[in-house]
């Protein structure tokens, strides 16, 4: 299955491959589909076409941390992830991701 990406197509081979065997369509999970657009043109487009796993998830943790705590959202009303779950989830106690 093919993943329509419009016009742009991914900058490295390995990105392609992973997004074309993504088993969800778009329309049932348009937040999450969002969210691998966002990642995908401002992280993924960016990035060496052969990096070192140790290098990426380095450049992967700098990434999150700017799109989770310094980078506001429309969709969030302007704030950042962040500040969206400290204002409308307090109960959340850890602001690091569950990868962590």
């Amino acid at each position: 299955m093919n993943i329509e990406l419009g016009s742009k197509k991914p900058a490295n081979a390995w990105v392609s491959s992973y997004l074309s065997c993504l088993p969800i369509p778009p329309k049932p999970n348009g937040r999450v589909e969002r969210a691998h657009r966002t990642h995908l043109e401002e992280f993924y487009a960016v990035i060496p076409d052969s990096p070192q796993l140790d290098k990426l998830n380095i450049a992967l943790y700098k990434w999150e941390l700017v799109y989770n705590q310094i980078r506001s959202l429309q969709a969030l009303d302007y704030l950042t992830p962040a500040e969206y779950i400290r204002k409308y989830h307090p109960n959340v106690t850890s602001i690091k991701s569950h990868m962590y």
